[in-house]
């Protein structure tokens, strides 16, 4: 594990699935270099995704706070709820996936797609977020 300095958004849950970048927890591509980095973008977010780490707790608590405010059976799109936790970051979806995968890992919040309820690790392509069943 890298030193806590250098500890990324995803690093927590990369350790259980290192498949996944570090920073956005996308699956990494063949051939990536052996940083765990998906890709240029991810690279260039690496500093934020850092800042995203130290800030977990206050981060979670936002994202718990934004969740619990939906209607019942109402879900909202990542990133429309990344836009309002990291208003004016650029990409802040890259940036908070990881903490929103992490949340969904400790069945704090619920992913579905098209109304059937996902599974972190198996979930690909477009997703909702929504408070746990």
């Amino acid at each position: 594990m890298p030193a806590a300095s250098h500890l990324l958004a995803g690093d927590s849950l990369v350790a259980a699935h290192p498949d996944r970048c570090r920073v956005c927890l996308l699956p990494l591509p063949a051939g990536t270099c052996d940083q765990g980095i998906c890709s240029r973008r991810c690279a260039g977010r690496k500093s934020e995704s850092a800042d995203v780490a130290r800030s977990v707790a206050k981060l979670t608590e936002q994202i718990l706070a934004e969740i619990s405010q939906l209607k019942k059976g109402t879900t909202i799109c990542p990133g429309e709820l990344s836009q309002r936790i990291l208003p004016g970051s650029e990409q802040p979806l890259t940036l908070l996936r990881p903490v929103i995968f992490g949340l969904a890992d400790a069945r704090r919040l619920r992913l579905s797609q098209k109304g059937t309820v996902m599974i972190w690790p198996k979930i690909r392509g477009p997703f909702r977020v929504g408070p746990p069943a």
